[in-house]
């Protein structure tokens, strides 16, 4: 079965929908808000090679998860945030962070985006027609941190211990993009996911001339 769901996905990379942008970005938000993994369809594949581990991604994921910057503003899925240590104007700082499950960076007539974690959800209108969309699925394999440099001053006082210390920033979102990869193996969830009579039987074809060749 794996060889017939990498043939799948070469098939429907370029794969429209029948419906307008906004119902697909409806349906995008419907399978992320969802907890089966799969969509009700367990995808096998072989292509493999240029996929990190499965701890590595999770890793990324949990990364992203604790909070990523795009455009000076902060993104994060953490439940509760402590804003006890800040000092500055509270107020404002809380208005530049975003605190959800998802988060819809783009939402437009044209396109949308949706960042999970570190999955990115990128839905466009196919061609001149309104009534068609299409959507491309990225995975980011590495999440760019940058680290600050940050003075110790008790420690100066005392005149011990490091003068310096290094904390981590939250993730560059716009940086890590460049560690991104298709998630076909998303694609094909999804296509099963909202045309599963449209999935089945393409994947039925393939199967029958593979059994022909036999």
């Amino acid at each position: 079965m794996a060889y017939v769901h990498d043939e799948m996905k070469q098939r429907i990379d370029q794969k429209s929908y029948p419906f307008a942008l906004s119902t697909l970005k409806t349906k995008v938000i419907e399978r992320i808000e969802d907890n089966n993994p799969f969509g009700g369809k367990m995808i096998s594949s072989q292509m493999t090679h240029n996929i990190p581990k499965p701890e590595a991604l999770q890793k990324v994921r949990e990364l992203m998860d604790d909070g990523f910057l795009y455009k000076d503003q902060l993104y994060t899925s953490v439940v509760s945030i402590d804003f006890s240590w800040l000092t500055a104007d509270l107020e404002k700082i809380k208005k530049n962070i975003f605190q959800a499950k998802y988060h819809v960076l783009k939402d437009e007539a044209e396109s949308f985006t949706i960042v999970r974690g570190n999955q990115i959800y990128e839905g466009s209108v196919s061609g001149q027609s309104k009534n068609e969309s299409n959507l491309k699925v990225y995975v980011i394999t590495k999440a760019v941190v940058p680290l600050s440099l940050n003075i110790d001053w008790l420690n100066i006082i005392r005149g011990k211990g490091s003068f310096l210390g290094i904390s981590d920033s939250p993730v560059d979102f716009e940086a890590s993009r460049k560690y991104e990869i298709r998630d076909t193996t998303e694609e094909l969830s999804f296509y099963f996911r909202v045309d599963p009579l449209e999935a089945e039987k393409l994947e039925n074809e393939i199967i029958n001339k593979l059994n022909e060749k036999i």
